[in-house]
């Protein structure tokens, strides 16, 4: 798997909030942790560490982990969680967590054949259209549960191999 992210949605964030000065205060971060290209104004808050990223705008506080599996949740309660707990009265209206896998071959050949063995289906005239060599097939699919929407977005891309 790759690193995840988090999306919480507020009504209104107020990024000059989350400055160094407070995240450090708060012991979400230490100074240490902080690295310099990291950005702090009125609008936009953009903090870099070796482990994560935390951008701040507007309308939403995105947070991603470099992390493998275990110790980006870890990372998710203790950054992120202290962040939510320093704004008490900001009030968030959604949250999203997106994960994202990723099955590696080298051979672009070897994914479409999988691609075309999972998803086509050739009893569906759409699908027949895109019966040719160059096609490549994925699958989207949506359902509430827990309270939620869960939807699973499948793309026939290529990436480079770690």
């Amino acid at each position: 798997m790759n690193p995840a992210n988090v999306v919480i949605i507020a009504r209104q964030f107020n990024p000059s909030i989350i400055s160094q000065y407070w995240l450090i205060k708060n012991g979400i971060f230490t100074e240490e942790e902080i690295l310099p290209d990291s950005i702090f104004s009125p609008v936009i808050a953009n903090v870099h560490s070796r482990d994560c990223q935390v951008l701040v705008l507007p309308e939403q506080l995105q947070f991603t982990s470099t992390l493998a599996d275990p110790a980006a949740q870890e990372l998710l309660i203790s950054k992120l969680g202290k962040i939510v707990q320093a704004l008490p009265h900001t009030p968030f209206v959604a949250a999203g967590l997106n994960f994202s896998w990723q099955v590696y071959d080298e051979d672009d050949a070897s994914n479409a054949v999988l691609g075309r063995k999972l998803f086509f289906r050739d009893d569906n005239p759409l699908y027949k259209f895109f019966d040719v060599d160059d096609a490549r097939f994925g699958s989207y699919m949506s359902r509430d549960i827990l309270g939620c929407r869960l939807k699973l977005d499948i793309k026939p891309v290529t990436v480079p191999c770690p």
